[in-house]
């Protein structure tokens, strides 16, 4: 028997699948006497788009469009079979296409079937016996047009779908609507795979009957519905096999435009998320439980990969780094001569030598899901941090030299506008720091508390506007099969709505030319201000309260805290001494506030952090 396992679009062009890579393994290693392959049919789409003459930017730009469905009503010309499907229909739900080029869409939607007609010739024509589908947000349509492709050609054919956009009831509901998917493995599925691969070889049907959580067919083709079983252990899953997306990589064109990554897991589910879930996070799905590998397996498997591809940049997909790893995994990565640069989702609380840490494990790109700089509106998503904490993580990142990624989100029940205008007033003081990506309302994600508990605020939920014209079928139907939801909207709306959405324009306008650096020298602070939109200057801290205030300051502080913190260090001062000093700062812009609660904005100074564009312009005036 012959297995080929697939990565259709829009699986990024510059990492492996782990999904792939890790039941290629397990099947591997289970069944040695069955072939088992992957195949990045990805790659081939993107080299049709070069080949027309589109850059291969484009592809990962649509393939980040995952709000409004872009990418699936691309294919869904090829999964209904008409060429164009409801292009004026999805033109409106989607805002004009999301603002892509309106040609290079619907080219695209039109050549979509040629593509899956063409994929499918290949596959039955090499004579794979299983074609199995790993789908994570865009990946459905495309994959079930080719699944059904592949049914018109060899009906015998067995497919298989798995992946997040097939867990819990999504699966059941996709095996139920869709007859070209035979099976479908929902949830982890590094025993789950194997166990099938040995049914299909034996043709055992009451071994498919023991696979947990699997959707499989009676007789008839009706769907029967595995009941869902326990979690992995996560030290049970194998290190990940990328040999195909390197192989296949290196024989595509598209690999003049591609700096691969390699792709990595350390962790399942969240901490966080298991004592205080974030409402709107449907992240983990059925996997919220915390799991992390233990610290040699994590530095064994980075290594082994690193050496084997001679690649140097990784993507960890943990949703949150175990705090164990600083004292374990993060000196081990810290202590080799390689010169990493990993990506890791952090919480935003981390401690400045905490963050000192990271960059010396090569840590060099952070995702801290900071989401706000309100503290209320933090509160409302029970994140666990406040706004000064979160202001003083980008300060940090920055510090360290992290490329610090986050979003800035809103509308959340509940919130006022008096939680933004706060912050809306204080975004000037802030441009030298890394700004956000944008403004964003909330999307209400399946598996997020605001999804699971109407009375959180959102009672009126429907499968998101775009659906029903993507696929064709009545909103009732799509309820359980897709995962994002449209509600009646909260929180924050027109002038405010606005105002937060122009100050982070201007942020990320002023950002490149912006600068503000505490020095500490031997006769107190000096602050270098340099911020657009401010006349340049230079502030001096030399009272030792002061400079002493001013050292505390790097972490957060309200007015009783920092008196406490002086008087440690040989400073008394009183609460009142310490709050107009506190005042004194915010009005110069140096320090983010809220609630009584402030932080230091200034980055310390490290002439490596200051930009040459700022310095040729100092240098011409």
């Amino acid at each position: 028997m012959r297995v080929l396992l697939v990565a259709m679009p829009w699986h990024t062009l510059h990492t492996p699948s782990l999904a792939l890579g890790l039941l290629v393994s397990a099947a591997r290693a289970s069944v040695p006497d069955v072939v088992v392959e992957d195949r990045y049919a990805n790659l081939a789409w993107a080299e049709r788009m070069m080949r027309a003459g589109r850059p291969a930017g484009d592809y990962e730009v649509l393939g980040a469009t995952v709000f409004l469905g872009i990418g699936e009503w691309i294919f869904s010309s090829a999964l209904h079979g008409v060429p164009e499907w409801n292009v004026d229909a999805f033109a409106a739900v989607s805002r004009n296409f999301g603002g892509h080029d309106r040609e290079l869409v619907l080219n695209l939607h039109r050549d979509a079937p040629a593509y899956i007609e063409e994929q499918a010739d290949r596959i039955v024509a090499e004579g794979w016996d299983v074609v199995g589908f790993t789908s994570t947000f865009m990946q459905n349509v495309p994959s079930l047009a080719l699944a059904a492709a592949l049914k018109r050609r060899r009906p015998g054919i067995r497919t298989i779908m798995g992946g997040c956009n097939l867990d819990g009831p999504q699966g059941a509901a996709v095996h139920a609507t869709f007859p070209q998917i035979d099976l479908v493995v929902r949830g982890e599925g590094e025993r789950a795979f194997p166990a099938l691969v040995r049914a299909l070889r034996d043709d055992d049907a009451a071994a498919l009957a023991a696979i947990p959580g699997l959707c499989h067919r009676a007789a008839d083709g009706t769907s029967i519905v595995n009941p869902e079983g326990a979690l992995l252990p996560i030290n049970e899953v194998p290190r990940p096999d990328y040999d195909g997306y390197f192989g296949q990589l290196a024989e595509s064109p598209v690999s003049i435009v591609v700096r691969p990554s390699l792709v990595l897991e350390a962790a399942r589910g969240c901490w966080w998320g298991e004592k205080h879930h974030c409402k709107f996070c449907g992240l983990n799905g059925s996997g919220m439980v915390f799991r992390s590998k233990h610290p040699d397996r994590v530095w064994d498997d980075l290594a082994h990969l690193v050496e084997r591809h001679q690649t140097l940049d990784v993507v960890m997909v943990d949703n949150i780094l175990d705090h164990r790893y600083f004292h374990s995994l993060l000196p081990r990565i810290a202590a080799s001569d390689w010169d990493l640069r990993i990506h890791y989702e952090i919480k935003a609380n981390l401690k400045p030598e905490q963050m000192r840490m990271l960059r010396e494990a090569r840590i060099t790109h952070v995702q801290p899901g900071i989401e706000s700089l309100s503290s209320r509106v933090l509160g409302l998503m029970d994140k666990g941090v406040s706004g000064p904490q979160n202001v003083a993580t980008i300060r940090e990142g920055q510090n360290q030299g992290l490329t610090v990624s986050w979003n800035h989100l809103y509308g959340f029940p509940g919130e006022t506008d008096a939680d933004y205008r706060s912050v809306i007033a204080q975004i000037p003081a802030l441009v030298h720091l890394q700004p956000p990506s944008g403004a964003q309302r909330i999307a209400i994600e399946r598996f997020s508390p605001y999804f699971n508990e109407p009375g959180l605020g959102f009672d009126d939920k429907r499968p998101a506007d775009f659906y029903p014209v993507l696929y064709g079928l009545e909103a009732e139907r799509l309820r359980d099969l897709v995962f994002f939801f449209d509600a009646s909207p909260h929180g924050i709306a027109d002038d405010v709505e606005a105002a937060l959405k122009d100050a982070i324009a201007r942020w990320r306008e002023d950002y490149p030319s912006s600068s503000l650096h505490a020095e500490e020298t031997a006769d107190g602070w000096v602050f270098r201000d340099r911020r657009a939109g401010r006349p340049p200057r230079d502030l001096r801290v030399t009272d030792p309260r002061e400079r002493a205030a001013v050292r505390a300051l790097f972490e957060v502080h309200s007015a009783p805290s920092l008196a406490r913190a002086l008087d440690d260090v040989g400073e008394p001062v009183s609460p009142q001494w310490a709050q107009a000093f506190l005042d004194r700062l915010h009005a110069d812009g140096l320090t983010f506030a809220q609630d009584g609660k402030h932080v230091l904005v200034a980055n310390r100074f490290d002439p490596s952090t200051i930009r040459l564009a700022h310095v040729l312009s100092e240098a011409a005036a």
